[in-house]
């Protein structure tokens, strides 16, 4: 193995253990695991539900949903990006709209999309409206530099 493989392990296994001990005195300052749970428990636990076919469906389906919503928001930014580019009023009318999305923090649309949305649903709207600006953004800016 290179040298320079090494150290990258070894950088990322240093940040790896900075980080854990990191939540294990959050953890332990906390006193809760409601609240922050030990990374021991976490670990406990995550190798119980692994051999659970539960959980594969579970992750399996959590991944479609996001692949769902990533997709359906690069379909949408591209789509409006080239719109946007064509047309100056509809750049008018949806510009306020992804500057809003943008500058609002996520937690924000979780709370508020599930009162709407059911939470099945909840990581096909997010995963959409987080793709969807930055694609828009990027595709429109590379239309209009094109020579």
């Amino acid at each position: 193995m290179k040298r320079n493989n090494i150290k990258k392990i070894l950088k990322w296994a240093a940040v790896a253990l900075l980080w854990l001990a990191i939540w294990q005195l959050a953890a332990t300052a906390v006193g809760k695991e409601i609240l922050v749970p030990y990374p021991y428990a976490v670990f406990l636990t995550l190798k119980s539900l692994c051999v659970t076919k539960e959980f594969w469906i579970a992750v399996l389906f959590s991944m479609l949903r996001i692949t769902a919503g990533y997709l359906l928001g690069i379909a949408v930014g591209v789509t409006g990006a080239v719109l946007s580019s064509r047309f100056s009023v509809f750049k008018s009318v949806f510009s306020p709209v992804l500057h809003i999305v943008r500058a609002v923090p996520v937690a924000s649309f979780i709370i508020l999309a599930l009162v709407w949305i059911k939470s099945a649903y909840l990581s096909v709207f997010i995963s959409f409206l987080m793709v969807t600006p930055m694609i828009w953004s990027s595709v429109e800016s590379g239309i209009e530099n094109i020579d």
